[in-house]
């Protein structure tokens, strides 16, 4: 009964994932993005990955000409030209974001949300469905798009990225932080806003319950750091990291009442409830370049470089600033982790060694006792046997096989084996199974062309071992002519292979 109950059980599960797998219309990544020149937008695009890796791309546009640069891009987009480029491109793009069940990443660049797009967006589709999206990317200042896609896709995603749609707008313009308010961002995994200046309060970040937050923003105060701080020391909070930019950053007001201990300058270890460390470092200047002539990566127009910088790294299990890969450990780990790497390293290395040794000694012994022998003559040392029985080998040329006849032990097998593979016709027609063959019968004449092609094999030197016409052959020919043991148990050894190739004895 058992039995019956468990074979339906996966008979059902194995139709449950042939459905699902048959079903499944994930995506790993749609992204839209419109493409300006010189501050006007010249065409639309739409791109995405389906769940085998495949990437296709759509390329909107009110000019047709065969010299648009963006017929160039991988994957090579199909074109449309439309007068209305824009709003067919987004309304086809929004196609695809409601007709999959998942999809990994969803990347939008847009400037801002125009009363049309709005109106898409609102649209009433009855087949429509919500997505479940794991990362969003906005690069738009405007919130009413985070709004939106947040509200036609379900779940809280894992991460959500804000930045510029144009570098320029870094300088002109600042992201509302009452985004930080809505329900799906309050929870989201990672927030990323470290590229865009914000208004954010420290109400607004205190009310957030990320793991992972890193924003800039000059209305957050040296009191608001310290109160998160003070939070996490509670056990209130449960931020890994948390980084913060800001104008004015005061290192004793920041770290007021915050029990740490000093690492080196501008870097404390911190502890909470649970015996749980992190690190807080805290920069009087930042600034991020590249190398050579290029311009700095982080800038603002209003100072020579960023003015201060404060980085509040959280983790589970740290000692240093790698911490946070460790979480849920205690402090230290890593030495103990780095001693414990180096250890298994030398005994490792021990073992090695050891088998090095002892593989050198084994060939010493090998060889002294080869050098021992090659002085003593033939067969003497050699207990004889109780009973001679026959040395017999068969071969099968057509395989390249030959078997040595052990009496006692599955000999007549062995036999009846190679004679079957050399002519199962025969072997067939003559009634003979190689299960019921006996002692007496198990001899059969070999084929006179397998004869032909081994003795053409021996005396042709075409094989590697063979020695035919060879100057090593003729000493040894010379030197088993003269020892009459070494002949006799040459003899012995390929009696029936002479009669059998009609070699003289």
């Amino acid at each position: 009964m058992l039995v019956i109950v468990y074979f339906l059980s996966t008979l059902f599960y194995s139709i449950e994932c042939f459905i699902n797998e048959n079903d499944d219309d994930s995506w790993k990544e749609l992204s839209f993005s419109l493409r300006s020149d010189n501050g006007t937008i010249k065409s639309a695009h739409i791109q995405w990955t389906d769940r085998f890796d495949d990437s296709f791309a759509y390329a909107y546009t009110n000019e047709n000409r065969s010299d648009l640069k963006f017929l160039y891009d991988k994957p090579r987009p199909e074109l449309f030209v439309t007068n209305k480029f824009i709003m067919e491109a987004f309304t086809q793009f929004l196609d695809f974001f409601q007709n999959r069940t998942k999809i990994q990443k969803v990347t939008v660049t847009i400037p801002s949300m125009t009363d049309d797009l709005k109106k898409v967006t609102k649209r009433n589709n009855k087949y429509a469905t919500k997505p479940n999206v794991d990362s969003f990317r906005f690069n738009s200042y405007d919130s009413s798009l985070y709004t939106e896609f947040l509200k036609l896709s379900s779940g809280i995603p894992k991460i959500l990225k804000i930045s510029f749609y144009y570098y320029p707008e870094r300088t002109e313009n600042i992201l509302n932080g009452s985004i930080l308010y809505h329900s799906k961002v309050r929870k989201v995994g990672e927030l990323d806003l470290r590229t865009v200046e914000s208004d954010i309060s420290d109400a607004g970040l205190n009310q957030l319950e990320c793991e992972s937050i890193s924003v800039r923003s000059s209305t957050i105060t040296n009191a608001g750091i310290n109160k998160i701080l003070k939070e996490w020391q509670d056990g209130l909070r449960s931020t890994r990291y948390l980084k913060v930019v800001s104008d004015d950053v005061q290192k004793a007001e920041i770290m007021d009442g915050v029990s740490k201990r000093t690492l080196q300058r501008g870097v404390w270890e911190i502890k909470n409830r649970y015996n749980v460390s992190a690190t807080v470092t805290v920069f009087d200047t930042y600034q991020m370049t590249y190398s050579g002539d290029r311009e700095p990566l982080l800038r603002q127009d209003s100072r020579d470089c960023e003015d201060t910088s404060q980085i509040l790294k959280m983790a589970d299990a740290c000692y240093t600033n790698s911490s946070w890969f460790f979480p849920g450990k205690k402090e230290r780990i890593i030495p103990k982790a780095i001693l414990l790497s180096i250890g298994l390293y030398l005994i490792y290395m021990a073992v090695d060694q050891y088998q090095i040794a002892m593989r050198e000694v084994e060939s010493r012994e090998c060889s002294d006792v080869l050098a021992d022998c090659e002085n003593i003559p033939f067969n003497q040392t050699l207990i004889p046997p109780f009973y001679n029985y026959l040395q017999d080998f068969t071969i099968s040329p057509r395989y390249d096989l030959s078997y040595c006849l052990v009496p006692k032990s599955l000999s007549t097998i062995g036999t009846s084996t190679i004679c079957y593979i050399n002519d199962p016709v025969s072997f067939t027609n003559d009634n003979r199974t190689i299960s019921t063959e006996t002692y007496g019968k198990r001899k059969r004449k070999v084929p006179e062309r397998d004869l032909d092609e081994v003795r053409e094999e021996l005396t042709g030197g075409k094989s590697h071992h063979s020695t035919f016409g060879s100057i090593a052959r003729d000493e040894f020919d010379r030197l088993m002519r003269e020892d009459h043991a070494i002949r006799r148990a040459i003899h012995r050894m390929y009696y029936y292979d002479f009669q059998l190739l009609g070699y003289p004895m």
